[in-house]
């Protein structure tokens, strides 16, 4: 019996009796000894595949109000049970669904929705002054005023304000200057760069946020000028030097006609000697488990019946024309004869052949010459004698 344990495979031994179709008894049944030791072996040593790995949520962007939280997203494979890398991209097969954005809120802004300013507690009876929410700002963009609604209330009931100058002192003020942004339609803004470099060892990257500040979408980046649209990503370095480790390439397009291809990519034991240059090295540099397969199985679309052909016969003459002749049958792709092949597409089954003349007989037997000094030939070819008796006739009114 085998039992499985990460990265081990244990081999348990027991007594067991024939007789019982190999049923486990006590241990005594085999004499009393003790069962040798377990043996142990590592297992399932091959990495496993990479996948998208989120890492932690970084601070809100904003100290109130609504701000976003980033977090990377890389591409890890975990190697060994004790060990876990970062790989290129490409080797994480499908792409990520892990968000790298998300809302946030710390607590309300003085001015929006839910805020309430702090309120010293006054003595019961006391008058305090009692301040609404700031009202939205004048201007959507540029500097602008904004203004809230500021009034004394003693035990819930508004009073002269007097009464708050005397007891608190000084009124809150219910008119301050805002400004939501800069007017520019068109201008990038950016976040601050990552703090961490998406690499564990040699050189990787670090990302910052770039958006149109048209209004943040997708499609409003179309206003801005995309020549000068500052960069997203730029080269870091981490600070653990990298060992040998397979590179994976993107697999490359199935290959073949129909039902199951094939598709490969490149797979290489490789070294960072300087930051972002690689150098190829033997396989067995790498230590990291087994050498990541370059090919596997693909699927093409469905195979379709096909027409199949025969060599073609022999030609049915010699010479002065003849005919030769093929099969053609439509199979289906499991080899069985089909009727769904188009029959335009059929390949012909006969063919004209050996075109040329017979030519001059082969055997000449007599020899006749003519008054003008010709001879004509009395012929035999494959055993029958060709009559030139009028010719020859002709022949005995010149001689």
């Amino acid at each position: 019996m085998t039992s499985m344990t990460p990265g081990n495979q244990t081999l348990v031994l027991s007594c067991e009796r024939k007789r019982r179709r190999n049923k486990a008894v006590d241990s005594k049944f085999c004499g009393g000894l003790p069962p040798p030791p377990a043996a142990v072996q590592p297992c399932n040593l091959q990495p496993c595949p990479a996948k998208w790995v989120p890492e932690d949520w970084g601070p809100c962007s904003v100290t109130c109000g609504i701000g976003t939280q980033t977090r990377q997203v890389v591409c890890k494979q975990e190697v060994s049970s004790t060990y876990t890398m970062v790989v290129q991209t490409g080797a994480c097969l499908d792409p990520s669904l892990l968000p790298e954005t998300q809302s946030c809120q710390v607590m309300p802004c003085p001015g929006s929705e839910g805020y309430r300013p702090p309120v010293d507690p006054a003595p019961a009876g006391n008058p305090v002054w009692e301040v609404d929410e700031w009202e939205p700002c004048s201007s959507e963009c540029g500097v602008g005023t904004r203004s809230r609604k500021v009034r004394c209330v003693k035990d819930g009931v508004s009073v002269p304000e007097s009464f708050c100058f005397a007891a608190v002192g000084s009124r809150p003020a219910n008119q301050e200057l805002c400004d939501p942004g800069s007017c520019t339609p068109t201008a990038w803004l950016f976040s601050e760069w990552d703090k961490t470099c998406s690499a564990e060892c040699g050189s990787g990257v670090v990302q910052r946020k770039v958006v149109c500040s048209a209004d943040g979408s997708v499609s409003a980046e179309m206003k801005c000028d995309a020549l000068h649209r500052p960069a997203e990503t730029q080269p870091c370095s981490a600070s653990a030097k990298c060992h040998p480790q397979w590179f994976r390439g993107q697999w490359g397009l199935c290959r073949g006609e129909c039902g199951v291809g094939r598709k490969t990519r490149p797979v290489a034991c490789v070294v960072e000697d300087t930051p972002g240059r690689w150098r190829v090295v033997t396989d067995d540099s790498c230590v990291s488990g087994r050498k990541p397969s370059s090919g596997r199985n693909c699927q093409l679309p469905s195979c379709k019946p096909r027409w199949y052909i025969s060599t073609w016969s022999q030609c049915s003459a010699s010479c002065g024309g003849g005919v030769k002749r093929r099969q053609a049958k439509c199979m289906s792709p499991s080899l069985q004869h089909s009727a769904d092949c188009p029959i335009l597409t059929k390949p012909a089954t006969r063919q004209p052949c050996n075109l040329h003349s017979c030519g001059v007989p082969q055997t000449v037997i007599a020899n006749v010459r003519l008054p003008d000094g010709s001879t004509l030939l009395h012929t035999q070819k494959n055993g029958i004698y060709r009559d030139f008796s009028a010719i020859i006739a002709m022949c005995f009114l010149y001689c």
